[in-house]
Parts: C-alpha cells; sequence; structure tokens
C-alpha cells in the first residue's frame, strides 16, 4: 500500500516533490536492527517498480532513537503495543513527517488506504507552508 500509495507517486512526479525524501528503518519482526541490508534493498528493487535510493532511503538502527516519542498524554509510541499491530508493535506501520529542522510534524498509520492520503495532505500542507516561506523571502 505505502509503494502504490505514496512512493510511485512521489517517483513519478520527481520534479514536483524533489523535496520530499522517503526513509525506512529496516527491523525484524521484533523491531531489532537487521544486519543484510544490502539483501533487502536488493528485493526492494526487485519488487518495487523503478525503486530509486535517492528518493526512498533504507537504513538500519535502533528503531527507539526514532520511534521512542510521546503524544500529549503521554503515550509512548516505542513502547505500546496491539494485539491486531503487525507483530503486536504499532510504530513497525507508522508514518513520521520530519521538516527540515528535523521537528516532528506528523505521526500516523501507513499500513492502509485513508491513513496514507491523509500523509499526503499533512506533506502538502507542509510543502505550502514553506512556498509560502520562500514567497515572502
Amino acid at each position: 500500500k505505502f509503494n502504490m500509495g505514496l512512493y510511485q507517486e512521489y517517483r513519478k512526479d520527481q520534479k514536483e516533490f524533489k523535496d520530499v525524501k522517503i526513509l525506512s528503518i529496516v527491523t525484524d519482526e521484533q523491531g531489532n536492527p537487521v544486519d543484510n541490508i544490502d539483501e533487502i534493498i536488493y528485493t526492494l528493487s526487485d519488487m518495487v517498480v523503478g525503486y530509486d535510493s535517492t528518493i526512498w532511503n533504507l537504513v538500519t538502527g535502533d528503531p527507539a532513537q526514532v520511534y521512542n516519542v510521546e503524544n500529549d498524554k503521554g503515550v509512548n509510541l516505542y513502547m505500546q503495543e496491539n494485539q491486531e499491530a503487525f507483530a503486536q508493535k504499532p510504530y513497525l506501520s507508522v508514518l513520521l513527517l520530519a521538516d527540515k529542522k528535523n521537528q516532528l510534524r506528523y505521526v500516523g498509520l501507513g499500513n492502509q488506504e485513508g491513513y496514507i492520503r491523509d500523509f499526503k495532505q499533512h506533506i502538502a500542507l507542509l510543502r505550502q507552508e514553506y512556498k509560502k516561506q520562500n514567497e515572502k523571502k
């Protein structure tokens, strides 16, 4: 769903979306960093039409460094468990949107078409914000 709903759209119109970059932290099902990132890149290249690592970057590392965030109610994304989530870890299916200053602007699920549509709307809002800032300069 992510490939078809988000990546392919941005890949096909890179002139328009050159400022949008996708980063995936690759883990195993338990959320541990993987050692075989090259194999995964090879597999993704084979499975995803037009895979371009300059648009969609795969990295490995400790996901807690990214997902260890809390909402205003004190709920920690990294620590959450849910029996219905992939591997009972909701953060494994979450999309994060960070701005150019690495400030977190959006957190939402990325495992359904409606969630991806919502994510794209937040990207559009952030891009519009940058456009207005550039017009003021």
